[in-house]
């Protein structure tokens, strides 16, 4: 039968635009896991980066307070 046929050509049709559509998402999906792993380790450099930084300026303001206490003479050295 004509409909029969045409029918089962139709659910063919969709089923495959189903396994189609089931692919590209597992395959955005890993894409993300990765992005997110990537955007990570980039935060993660950058938190360590800026934590050196502010360890290094903290270690100047000590410092520089410390020459702020010595007498005027001691400066001009």
């Amino acid at each position: 039968n004509k409909v029969r046929a045409e029918k089962q050509k139709i659910e063919s049709g969709i089923e495959q635009l189903r396994r189609l559509l089931r692919d590209k998402e597992q395959t955005l999906y890993r894409e993300l896991e990765e992005l997110e792993k990537k955007i990570t380790m980039v935060e993660n450099a950058n938190i360590s980066k800026l934590s050196n930084q502010i360890t290094s300026l903290n270690a100047l303001i000590a410092d520089l307070e410390k020459k702020c206490k010595e007498p005027e003479l001691d400066l001009l050295k």
